[in-house]
């Protein structure tokens, strides 16, 4: 697996547990943002770019999603084991 397809694999992840929880919470990103303060230079926009890909994710999004999400941390942790490993078959 290359970094990049590795890259986009954490990032897929990422975005679908961002859904799941919102799903949980019963938000959609719009309303989780207007109901969040939102650190300097993560918005809406910027948030839903990247959760549709159009953006890489960056260092500042992997955080502040996970200070909200319960066991985001865990996940993002397996997932770049298996990708570090080059684990195709990880899904």
């Amino acid at each position: 697996m290359s970094p990049q397809q590795g890259a986009a694999e954490l990032q897929h992840a990422l975005s679908n547990k961002v859904r799941e929880h919102l799903l949980d919470i019963g938000m959609d990103l719009r309303a989780f943002c207007e109901s969040t303060e939102m650190p300097a230079g993560l918005s809406y926009e910027r948030l839903y770019r990247s959760g549709n890909g159009t953006t890489m994710v960056g260092l500042t999004d992997i955080v502040f999603w996970s200070a909200h999400i319960p066991g985001l941390v865990d996940l993002l942790s397996e997932t770049l084991r298996k990708v570090s490993a080059g684990d195709d078959h990880f899904r």
